[in-house]
């Protein structure tokens, strides 16, 4: 009883970073060359540069996450994730020099990276429903995130700032990785 009731708080978390982890990516991409030149006042190419390094943080990750996810076990990995997304986003709002900024978001691609391997990984294993159907409701919670996330920042931004919105996603992280 208590294995089953606790895979079934993993499943929960796994469909509650389902929802973030997709979001953050996507917000990220549509949002930092926006934060960068609007709050961090930096024109041109240097804009896009916060971006390049969550996109190759990211990669980086991705292909060494199956390694990492040996080692630590998907839990661990999960926290760590959570730590690298939160710790970077925070460095990014929080240190107003670029490099800063930019290694921010290299940290947050590189948290961003197995998320997603983990939480279908976790609904494949699924003993509280089908692994079919658990994948398919990670994958709808997923995907909402991913389709409602952008459009929700721009409405927080529009009516607090740029800064104010995505402090929102970071709170949203340390929730959701920090569930227990």
């Amino acid at each position: 009883r208590a294995a089953r009731e606790r895979r079934l708080i993993d499943e929960v978390a796994a469909g509650d970073l389902a929802l973030v982890a997709p979001e953050d990516a996507v917000k990220l991409a549509d949002w930092s060359s926006l934060y960068y030149r609007q709050v961090q006042n930096s024109p041109g190419k240097v804009s896009t540069t916060g971006y390049t390094a969550f996109t190759f943080a990211m990669a980086i990750g991705r292909l060494m996450g199956d390694r990492i996810i040996q080692w630590l076990r998907y839990r661990k990995t999960l926290m760590l994730n959570g730590l690298l997304i939160a710790a970077g986003l925070g460095l990014a709002l929080g240190v107003q020099v670029p490099v800063a900024v930019i290694t921010g978001y290299a940290m947050v691609g590189l948290g961003v990276s197995s998320v997603i391997p983990i939480v279908y990984m976790i609904a494949g294993k699924s003993t509280v429903m089908a692994p079919a159907a658990a994948l398919a409701a990670v994958s709808t919670i997923g995907f909402t995130g991913f389709l409602f996330g952008p459009p929700l920042i721009g409405f927080i931004a529009h009516e607090t700032g740029l800064r104010l919105a995505l402090v929102t996603v970071l709170v949203q992280i340390g929730r959701a990785s920090c569930r227990e």
